[in-house]
């Protein structure tokens, strides 16, 4: 099965600092796809969201663990050490923290690891499916029917997230898994709120169903600016392109 994929990391219009970060590795026989944003009014975001993806992937490899959803744990608890370790070095990096979206896809089975207010999509026959759940104070209010998705989207704690990398207290990362048809096209879209703060999910779905990639990347970006880009904003989209 052949993989493509397109990485865009950028600051913004409002930002001055990038603190989102992404990397894509092929590992030959498999991909590992990882986005990270470094939150919102912590110090060293950026720190913490590029000390993430500069370690995830060794660790990854390093881990002991045969099952997949194993390694991405065992990466992700070993990488929140690290980060938890690293703020403790200068007052500077205080309380940094980041989300971060890891996917690993390898013999048709996609993996994933989740934490945070990052996503990660998937589009097949036109459907887009939100497979990860925000760890937000905007979700939980939902999940409770105190509010609508709508009124989350101008919530006044809207960027208040629940859980994260470098969290001294309670840390944990949503795993789960799927099996991916090979004689189908699919798309994964791994992005931070930046995207979906400007885009919605039918829009996304729309942009999502031409097959270049290229020709996506510039779509989703023209419209992000278009709304003022008023956040950083960072995707990774991972396809096979169809029949292989």
């Amino acid at each position: 099965m052949i993989i493509n994929y397109i990485l865009n990391s950028q600051t913004g219009l409002i930002r001055t600092q990038n603190e989102d970060a992404a990397s894509f590795y092929d590992l030959g026989d498999s991909v590992l796809a990882i986005v990270c944003d470094g939150i919102g009014g912590n110090k060293a975001g950026n720190i913490a969201s590029q000390l993430v993806i500069d370690s995830i992937y060794p660790f990854f490899q390093k881990s002991a663990e045969t099952d997949p959803l194993k390694k991405i744990e065992d990466a992700a608890i070993k990488v929140n050490e690290l980060v938890i370790n690293a703020a403790e070095t200068r007052n500077e990096y205080e309380g940094m923290a980041t989300t971060a979206e890891i996917l690993y896809i390898k013999d048709a089975v996609a993996y994933w690891g989740h934490v945070g207010d990052s996503s990660i999509y998937y589009f097949q026959n036109e459907d887009l499916i939100k497979i990860t759940k925000d760890h937000s104070i905007v979700q939980k209010l939902m999940d409770l029917g105190a509010i609508t998705a709508r009124e989350a989207k101008i919530h006044p704690h809207k960027n208040i997230v629940l859980r994260a990398i470098g969290d001294k207290t309670g840390f944990g990362i949503d795993l789960n898994y799927m099996k991916l048809k090979t004689n189908k096209k699919w798309k994964f879209i791994l992005c931070t709120d930046g995207v979906t703060g400007v885009i919605d999910k039918d829009e996304l779905k729309y942009l999502l169903i031409e097959d270049d990639l290229e020709g996506i990347s510039e779509k989703i970006e023209k419209l992000i600016l278009e709304r003022g880009a008023p956040d950083n904003y960072t995707y990774i989209i991972v396809s096979n392109k169809g029949l292989k």
